[in-house]
């Protein structure tokens, strides 16, 4: 058994893009497949947040990929729902010593980038490790054990980017990701992802 679970972010209700994020396609696969596979890549346990009056996700994962509901009661309070039961889970389940929060939306991360994540965690376990573009932090991002108690607190539609934003610097160790780890809110954002590449 692992000691490390991402945790995938797909419970939301995309209201904005009219479907769900989880089951757009990128690439010829789904978005949430996308992420337990790089969640599996990167040696962890592979979680995702689904309202619980929603059962389209686990279906459209193929049987093989293990990736484990975890079942949201109250998505429509917004992101910080998940990140709660999220942040239960993993305090119940003693053998998970670190928890990567990653929004189901953020096509471009992969394998590589939630190994990095994981291999500071392992090196400052006391901290957190947040992706950083252009010094903002944010999700990815890996959170300790010891602070999986700090998830508990969000209410509302605050993210774990709060968290990193307002810990202190000593609290933070910042990963400078290589590009910008994908959003897909609009329409419009479906035509960027569906032009994106990895820079060469």
């Amino acid at each position: 058994m692992t000691d490390r679970a991402v945790v995938i972010l797909a419970a939301g209700a995309s209201l904005r893009l009219g479907q769900p994020k989880a089951l757009v396609s990128f690439a010829g696969q789904k978005l949430l497949a996308r992420a337990v596979e790089a969640a599996s890549g990167a040696g962890a346990a592979a979680w995702f947040t689904e309202s619980d009056a929603q059962s389209l996700l686990s279906a459209s994962l193929p049987s093989a990929f293990g990736a484990r509901r975890l079942s949201v009661s109250n998505a429509d309070e917004g992101m910080s729902a998940s990140l709660r039961v999220a942040a239960t889970t993993a305090i119940s389940d003693h053998r998970i010593q670190f928890l990567c929060v990653l929004p189901v939306d953020q096509y471009a991360v992969d394998a590589r980038w939630l190994s990095a994540l994981f291999d500071l965690a392992l090196q400052y376990p006391n901290r957190m490790v947040a992706s950083t573009i252009a010094g903002r932090r944010g999700a990815p991002a890996v959170f300790s054990r010891g602070r999986f108690a700090d998830l508990l607190t969000l209410s509302g539609d605050r993210g774990a980017r709060e968290l990193l934003r307002t810990a202190p610097d000593d609290a933070v160790i910042d990963w400078p990701a290589p590009w910008p780890p994908g959003d897909v809110d609009t329409i419009a954002d479906l035509a960027v992802m569906a032009s994106w590449q990895p820079p060469s």
